[in-house]
């Protein structure tokens, strides 16, 4: 869009035609698992739309990363938690935020990478309230956080001990962080996607060890 490649237009049909189709997956796995799954999807939608849309435009009220986190971690995870066991998980939500702040991270490298041009435009985003020189350290301290709550929640509960095995992501963390704090590099996001793609997989594996063995 910014650089013209592609017509607005176009991209709001597509928008209406992928909401159109998750609306639709959603009913259906309402109609099959449970009703309370339409409140998770009506949240989503929601929150897609008026990320930039008026009149809440909230993506510029440096609340984008708050709203990439809970609908990446709590809303998706309790909703195929609720789809398989037909309730939800207060356990589910703890063991979600880890994964749910790393890809919110996401989103705060790519606006990091570009706090200059954003100041400038006058949007206001975590990564411009924390300036240039304060958001490689909020990074930093989120994926701190992230790690530590896997590691916190395999010794005291609800994780086991298999999960401690998200440490192996912990040498691709310390060298994207060591580039970060250098300087941002023009693909921040796609590097922490990266991590966050590693660091959910082996989640995931884990879990299914801990279930198996």
């Amino acid at each position: 869009l910014a650089e013209g490649r592609i017509k607005p237009a176009t991209v709001l049909w597509i928008s209406i035609l992928l909401f159109t189709l998750g609306a639709a997956i959603g009913l259906y796995l309402a109609y099959l698992r449970g009703w309370e799954i339409i409140w998770i999807g009506i949240t989503g939608i929601i929150a897609g739309v008026f990320y930039t849309a008026p009149p809440f435009s909230y993506k510029y009220k440096a609340l984008g990363e708050f709203s990439v986190l809970l609908m990446w971690g709590p809303l998706s995870v309790e909703g195929a938690y609720f789809i398989q066991t037909q309730s939800f998980s207060w356990a589910t939500f703890w063991v979600s935020l880890p994964f749910g702040v790393l890809v919110a991270l996401v989103l705060f490298a790519n606006n990091l990478r570009d706090v200059d041009t954003d100041a400038r435009a006058g949007v206001t985003n975590l990564a411009v309230f924390f300036g240039k020189r304060n958001g490689p350290i909020i990074y930093a301290a989120m994926v701190l956080i992230s790690f530590s709550g896997v590691v916190i929640m395999s010794i005291f509960g609800p994780l086991g001990l298999w999960s401690l095995i998200v440490l192996l992501a912990l040498p691709l963390a310390l060298k994207l962080l060591r580039t970060m704090i250098r300087e941002v590099p023009r693909d921040a996001d796609a590097r922490t996607a990266q991590l966050n793609t590693v660091f959910g997989a082996l989640l995931v594996i884990s879990l299914a060890l801990e279930s198996l063995l």
